[in-house]
């Protein structure tokens, strides 16, 4: 129920109007679920292929959310975008056999699969990367606040206090969390005097 109800908490968050993150990114998130596709019969390779075919189609929807959230005045600040534009440069960087991507072709034997894979990944899965890089990097990053706090998004303060409770479990303010840690380096400090 805690869970449910700080999940329901973090709406006012419109985390999906500035889904740009360096720590838990959908672009790592999606490398690191290529590598966990079932591959090994006809029907889970044929399951990856059409998984990974929709992948432009997401990375398009993600861009679109980010210029909805630009218009809304949400935005990721500018140090996080640098993060990810390098972070997706590195992907991009990588030779195609060492793409997360490929890495479903690289643990089967179907050397059909493999080519199919290999073409997903240089004609689809890349340019749809290579999108959201350009777009993060030409529009997104200079529009992106300067700020590094929430708050300086629309509702930021509500969005703080809910995101400290989805994290937490607890229902304090980010003054009370601020009071207790300086209580407790007060305390810390007075201990080794």
């Amino acid at each position: 129920q805690e869970s449910l109800e700080a999940s329901v908490g973090r709406r006012v968050c419109r985390n999906e109007l500035w889904n740009v993150n360096q720590m838990g990114g959908w672009h790592l998130g999606y490398a690191q679920l290529a590598a966990l596709q079932p591959v090994g019969s006809p029907e889970l390779r044929e399951q990856s292929l059409a998984r990974w075919a929709r992948f432009p189609g997401f990375v398009d929807q993600e861009i679109e959310n980010l210029r909805q959230g630009l218009k809304a005045g949400y935005s990721a600040p500018k140090t996080v975008v640098n993060r990810v534009i390098d972070q997706v440069n590195g992907l991009l960087a990588l030779p195609v056999d060492q793409s997360p991507f490929f890495s479903p072709a690289s643990r089967d034997d179907d050397a059909r699969f493999a080519e199919q894979t290999r073409s997903l990944v240089l004609d689809q899965i890349n340019p749809a990367m290579q999108r959201y890089r350009d777009y993060l990097e030409n529009k997104y990053y200079p529009a992106a606040r300067e700020e590094l706090t929430v708050t300086a998004n629309p509702n930021g303060r509500e969005c703080y206090d809910a995101s400290l409770r989805h994290y937490t479990t607890l229902s304090r303010s980010g003054e009370e969390v601020f009071r207790l840690g300086e209580q407790t380096v007060a305390a810390n400090l007075a201990a080794v005097i």
